[in-house]
């Protein structure tokens, strides 16, 4: 999934996530609750980007959330690896 994610270079923190899931074909899990991942993961993911192991995924589209969730988890080790570099 192609995703771009912003930071804030003071905190290194993710301000925005933007993606775009139309490949995906969560939609013909009988399981799925209608909810659109590339819409409600974004945000779930930036408030809760300090424990994403606990982000909530979309029902019926849980490959589609926990990709979105390690392109953050990604990101954020690659801040981590920038802010360690600034010393």
């Amino acid at each position: 999934l192609e995703s771009t994610i912003t930071y804030d270079p003071d905190t290194l923190k993710i301000t925005g996530f933007k993606t775009n899931t139309e490949s995906e074909t969560y939609q013909y899990s009988q399981s799925w609750t209608g909810e659109e991942p590339g819409q409600v993961m974004p945000n779930r993911i930036v408030t809760g980007q300090d424990d994403l192991d606990n982000v909530d995924t979309v029902t019926g589209a849980t490959v589609t959330s926990k990709s979105l969730i390690r392109a953050a988890k990604l990101a954020l080790e690659y801040l981590a690896y920038l802010g360690g570099n600034n010393e």
